[in-house]
């Protein structure tokens, strides 16, 4: 029997997607590059993203139609509601083969899954708030990947139409300002600094007679107010999802009145960066007609690093070592940063798991060589990230002595005072020091490499796996000024961070440590490159000189009333 979690998602194994694409008719199209790769049973409906050699990708998505006289018939339509030549036509081929075929038919093999393939609740904070080992827990990979694409920001010529009700418009993730959040976050996210944006604000009377009325009158004023100067994204909260209103319809009828596209996100979008990713492509194609490719070929653009201005600035560090660059994209997107971008003969990319293969797929069909560094934490990783830029642009000579002598003349204490910690579980190591960990951040090679002592704390309680991991960290960690401890209980985690002044949380607030005397930092704290090194010094500095928290830790208990 199947369970609840089950039956609300389920994704396709091979036998079920070999299944699909007959029912579908998009098996015979293998022949010419295109392939259904991915299905998904999400709710009451079903999603298909198929890939087309050349053409592009997207996600389909079945669901009950709410304008047949038997609901269960199927509606089809594509994410993001911005269709192309190519995929209109999968939208006919997909029409013509599920006709006469019901929402049940396309949801059938799915039933054929076996109990190995079926979703499972991850243990994580976001569902387990509040949990018996919670007091343990300071690092949350789950929170800092599921905001990960809310830092995709669109900083050119846009506009963003809400489309709902006044409540939903303020717990929407893209409410447009700032909340309060549960974690700490590496990079600002979208919803935190985007502008107002347009609202359709539906009433009862929209809710009993449809809203579609309201937001097409909303659409095309807002589409001639922008004209060809940037997209239009219809972002639709759950009441229309609800009350079966064609959002995809109303843009299509829209779609020749706007040069870059109308775009549709709600409720039901699974992954919102799929939209951003077929702007991108449309944004590219225009480029390469414009003729724009590699026209800079000694230059450089910065792919995936997020922008700060003063300390930190990359843009300006590359410039002071001689290397042009022609602009960056991602996190913050625009049609001129994609223009700005691909006129550069290399581009340097901001490696990690999750940024990688968006990169991949955005700069599928560009031949301009790509090269994902280990990125500037720190002055000695600073002038490694110019060296192998230079290398890359055939000056590596010349850039790896102008780098030294920019780090050489940075003065930086080569030992601060005060002890900074982490505690983390066992098999945890790794997003301590790697790059392409859920934050990006190698955080404990950085604060080594500004001069701070450091103690690791490793949860105990299965001991073995606590040895193993501790033996990983001095490996990796021989000579530097590293302290490695376990504790089981919080009486031997007071202990341990006695000597401590700071301790790295992902959780806002964390009043686990406030109650023990102790500042909190996370990866926000730190910034890229020389200057950014010696920002990231004084901003910890700061935070371990503060004496608030050891001052009144007892007026900062837990909950239940602990402090110190």
């Amino acid at each position: 029997m199947q369970s609840e979690k089950t039956k609300h998602y389920q994704r396709a194994d091979s036998r079920a997607l070999s299944i699909l694409a007959t029912m579908c008719g998009l098996s015979d199209l293998r022949s010419v590059g295109l392939e259904l790769d991915e299905a998904e049973r999400v709710g009451e409906s079903v999603r298909l993203h198929v890939t087309w050699a050349g053409v592009g990708e997207g996600w389909f998505r079945l669901r009950r139609s709410t304008r047949e006289t038997d609901e269960n018939r199927i509606s089809i339509s594509l994410e993001g509601g911005n269709l192309d030549r190519p995929f209109t036509f999968l939208i006919r081929r997909l029409t013509k083969a599920l006709s006469g075929k019901y929402l049940a038919d396309v949801m059938a093999p799915f039933a054929l899954l076996g109990h190995q393939d079926r979703a499972v609740q991850e243990i994580t904070p976001i569902n387990t708030w509040g949990s018996v080992d919670g007091w343990h827990q300071f690092l949350c990979d789950h929170a800092m990947e599921r905001k990960l694409f809310e830092t995709f920001r669109f900083d050119g010529p846009n506009t963003t139409i809400t489309h709902g009700d006044l409540e939903c418009r303020f717990i929407t993730p893209r409410a447009r300002f700032n909340l309060p959040r549960f974690f700490n976050y590496p990079d600002p996210l979208g919803g935190d600094t985007d502008a107002s944006e347009s609202f359709t604000d539906l009433q009862d009377l929209d809710v009993i007679e449809g809203g579609q009325d309201k937001l097409e009158e909303m659409v095309r004023l807002e589409v001639a107010k922008s004209g060809d100067l940037g997209p239009v994204f219809v972002n639709s909260t759950c009441v229309p999802v609800i009350i079966g209103d064609d959002v995809e319809m109303v843009l299509a009828e829209c779609k020749a009145e706007c040069a870059q596209g109308l775009y549709h996100m709600s409720a039901r979008t699974v992954q919102p960066i799929d939209i951003t990713i077929r702007f991108l492509d449309a944004a590219l194609q225009r480029a390469k007609d414009a003729g724009l490719v590699a026209s800079h070929p000694d230059a450089i653009a910065l792919v995936g690093f997020n922008e700060v201005s003063g300390p930190g600035n990359l843009v300006d560090l590359l410039t002071s070592v001689g290397i042009e660059v022609t602009g960056s994209i991602l996190p913050d997107t625009s049609e001129q940063r994609m223009a700005n971008a691909v006129k550069a003969g290399l581009l340097v990319c901001n490696p990690g798991k999750h940024r990688i293969p968006i990169m991949n797929k955005v700069f599928r069909d560009l031949d301009t060589q790509r090269i994902f560094l280990e990125p500037p934490w720190g002055i000695e990783a600073t002038v490694q990230w110019l060296t192998a830029i230079g290398e890359a642009l055939g000056r590596k000579a010349e850039i790896n002595e102008k780098a030294q002598k920019l780090a050489n003349e940075i003065l930086v204490k080569s030992h601060q005072n005060h002890v900074l910690g982490f505690v983390i579980e066992p098999g945890q190591e790794n997003r301590l020091l790697a790059s392409d960990s859920a934050t990006g951040l190698p955080v404990l090679k950085m604060v080594l490499s500004l001069g701070f002592p450091v103690k690791i704390c490793i949860w105990g309680q299965d001991a073995p796996a606590a040895i193993d991991s501790a033996q990983r960290l001095g490996a990796k960690l021989e000579g530097t000024k590293t302290t490695i401890a376990s504790f089981t209980n919080e009486k031997e985690l007071d202990h341990e961070l006695a000597e401590v002044r700071a301790v790295f949380s992902e959780f806002f607030y964390d009043n686990r440590l406030t109650s023990r005397g102790l500042a909190q930092f996370s990866a926000g704290d730190f910034r890229m490159g020389f200057s950014g090194a010696i920002w990231s010094i004084e901003r910890l500095q700061r935070l371990t000189n503060m004496p608030f928290y050891n001052r009144y830790s007892s007026y900062l208990g837990l909950a239940n009333g602990r402090g110190q």
